[in-house]
């Protein structure tokens, strides 16, 4: 019986340590081993009936995963408050957008001088998404923008009854980017409008 006893206290120590393991932040992972060299001092009034074996082996696997949480970053393209000017020295801003038909916006915009060096034979390039979608893409000629001055040009936007129920879907919101380029150069400017 005395060596049952020892059998029972050796599992219990081992099953206490391996316990201990997985309570403490590690690899997520334990086992433990009981050796002779291990020293400890069991109480026990309850009767116990084991086979002794030659050597007892405690391993210990944690029920609980660790959970990792990942949170992606994304950068977006930056959205306007402001007059946007880059390399090119032009400003856009968008004055109106008008309803000309059901599926039809006019929308009326400056394009301003802002370096003061004008700028010859100037195309503005649109893309207008909603909820990431794109609904409409077009090009318009401005011509000049001299030195310190301004030119107003409006653009019609059709699109078709599946774009303008993905604008509806997104509380009719809707993304400008437009592309201003002449001389080689191009200053992009980005509108959040409701349409």
């Amino acid at each position: 019986m005395p060596t049952t006893r020892r059998v029972v206290a050796i599992g219990l120590l081992a099953v206490l340590v391996a316990v201990a393991g997985c309570s403490q932040v590690g690899d997520g992972g334990a086992s433990a081993t009981p050796t002779e060299t291990a020293t400890a001092t069991v109480t026990a009034t309850a009767t116990a009936t084991a086979t002794p074996t030659e050597t007892t082996t405690a391993t210990a696997t944690p029920t609980a995963v660790p959970t990792v949480t990942a949170t992606p970053t994304v950068t977006a393209a930056p959205t306007a408050t402001g007059d946007v000017g880059a390399e090119l020295g032009l400003s856009l801003k968008i004055a109106t957008i008008t309803e000309c038909g059901r599926t039809c916006r006019d929308v009326t915009y400056t394009v301003t001088d802002t370096d003061g060096d004008g700028a010859d034979d100037v195309a503005a390039n649109f893309t207008i998404t909603s909820g990431g979608e794109n609904i409409w893409e077009g090009r318009q000629r401005i011509g000049d923008v001299p030195a310190g001055g301004s030119v107003e040009q409006t653009v019609r936007v059709k699109v078709g009854l599946s774009e303008a129920l993905t604008v509806s879907r997104n509380d009719n919101e809707v993304t400008i980017t437009t592309d201003l380029t002449a001389d080689g150069k191009t200053t992009t400017a980005v509108r959040d409008r409701q349409f």
